[in-house]
């Protein structure tokens, strides 16, 4: 992912959307009561964010911020990507946002695709 699509502007905010993730469970321990981590930063876009548990966000041995992306993904073995996609999916249904997912389509064209059109609703 190039690091220009990461942080475009303007970035899209949506409340609605992070009330949404904090309702999920932590992607790796399925506990509740999850941190809405930004997966890139904090100035990308809302939609660009996981549910993580505090153990597996910032506190614990092998949290986000103490492997970082690549080592997180790797030792955890999930594809955060795709949890992205699946949350946003997942939200446009709940919404009655008809999106499609194609598995042709790189992780950067599906994230635009869909949070264009789920962006639209608001």
């Amino acid at each position: 992912m190039s690091l220009k699509w990461k942080i475009r502007k303007p970035v899209r905010k949506s409340v609605k959307y992070g009330k949404y993730i904090k309702t999920k469970c932590c992607v790796i321990c399925q506990q509740r009561g999850v941190d809405l981590h930004h997966v890139y930063n904090r100035r990308c876009d809302d939609y660009i964010c996981i549910p993580l548990c505090r153990e597996h966000h910032n506190e614990g041995n092998v949290a986000y911020h103490k492997l970082g992306h690549d080592k997180f993904s790797k030792f955890h073995g999930i594809d955060l990507e795709m949890v992205i996609i699946k949350n946003l999916l997942n939200f446009a249904d709940k919404e009655g946002i008809g999106v499609e997912y194609l598995k042709d389509l790189s992780f950067e064209e599906n994230y635009e695709n869909i949070t264009e059109k789920i962006h639209e609703k608001r």
